[in-house]
């Protein structure tokens, strides 16, 4: 798996500090030195000539190096420091709900997989292949044989848009109507107009549970394919996300309803007439 660099155009200075939990040595006195001379630690990170925004078309591209860690420090540190870094990235400026992603460095040049940068980006902010802005923070860690210090750098910004997901021709409805056999479900095609959004009108007599086959399926007698909700089967909810081997989603009463497919972003939605 090929590797993507992390991406900020910002100048941004590592200046939060504090100690790591398993160790009790103030973070005034980091390295042993007495507190009136405590060791001056900064990480920085600036961006390269590489532009921005980032489109990945390929999870396996090559890599894309867009800024190098820089890091000083005084009095000099130990020659047995060793560092580690992590990266926390979220939707929002104020890194709530960030989660962490592994990060490589690679001589001075942070980078993390373009697959799991893709998949980051597709779990906070969305599936469709448009532009999001992306927040991270990189953390440092500082250790020797006896003290450990953590440096946190300020909340860089980034706009990447994730890969494509991949929209079948067709997509049926299958399930207690017509029926769970993809036979009957080849003669309940949804409609499209754009080969992106997907609809239908449907009547039901009473409850109804339902999936979607898409062409795949249909042509490869293949369940593994067939896109349910991601929450749980016989799920009632009037929208989600759709993804392979999900849970059958539910039209709960007797009615006409619309199931409209976006499978730019792999949602539904379902109106009630």
């Amino acid at each position: 798996m090929k590797n993507i660099s992390i991406l900020s155009t910002l100048l941004a200075g590592m200046v939060a500090m504090s100690a790591c939990t398993d160790y009790n040595t103030p973070v005034a006195d980091p390295f042993g030195y007495e507190p009136e001379d405590p060791a001056q630690a900064t990480i920085s990170i600036k961006a390269q000539a590489y532009a921005q925004p980032v489109v990945i078309t390929d999870a396996s591209a090559d890599s894309i190096e867009a800024f190098t860690i820089d890091l000083s420090a005084t009095p000099e540190l130990p020659s047995n420091a060793s560092f580690e870094y992590t990266l926390a990235m979220s939707a929002t400026e104020d890194m709530n709900n960030a989660v962490t992603i592994p990060v490589t460095i690679e001589g001075n040049t942070a980078k993390i997989a373009t697959a799991d940068l893709d998949a980051t980006v597709k779990s906070l902010c969305g599936s469709k292949a448009q532009a999001y802005t992306v927040y991270s923070k990189l953390t440092a860690v500082i250790r020797t044989s006896e003290r450990c210090i953590e440096l946190y750098s300020n909340t860089l910004a980034a706009t990447v848009t994730p890969k494509a997901l991949p929209i079948e021709s067709a997509y049926y409805l299958i399930g207690d109507l017509p029926t769970w056999d993809f036979s009957a479900a080849a003669n309940w095609p949804f409609t499209t107009t754009d080969g992106e959004i997907f609809t239908m009108t449907v009547t039901v007599t009473g409850l109804s549970n339902w999936k979607v086959a898409p062409q795949s399926a249909i042509d490869n007698n293949d369940w593994n394919v067939v896109l349910g909700n991601t929450l749980q089967d016989q799920n009632p909810a009037m929208g989600g996300t759709l993804i392979a081997n999900g849970g059958s989603m539910t039209l709960p009463d007797a009615g006409t309803y619309v199931i409209t497919l976006d499978m730019t972003s792999y949602t539904y939605n379902v109106t009630l007439q």
